[in-house]
């Protein structure tokens, strides 16, 4: 995240978000797929994830997926602008 306290990975059917100092792992959310990509919005709120077709955006705070979007291939690259959008 922007102020390097949290870290997000991605892997088979995962997102996981873990804190840097500690390594402990905050929250999981399940994927149909591998989790190719991963990105946090500039303030931190938002994580975009790149799996299985779909481009979904998650809560960070909370890890509840806040939007999906069908992408006719798998999703490898997921950014947001720095504007924040």
């Amino acid at each position: 995240n922007h102020d390097g306290s949290l870290i997000a990975t991605g892997s088979k059917n995962k997102l996981r978000l873990a804190e840097v100092a500690t390594g402990a792992i905050l929250r999981e959310v399940e994927h149909f797929d591998w989790v190719r990509a991963v990105a946090f919005s500039h303030d931190g709120s938002l994580i975009a994830t790149g799996s299985d077709n779909k481009l979904r955006l998650v809560e960070a705070a909370s890890g509840a997926v806040v939007h999906e979007v069908e992408h006719g291939d798998k999703v490898r690259v997921v950014a947001f602008n720095h504007d924040g959008s």
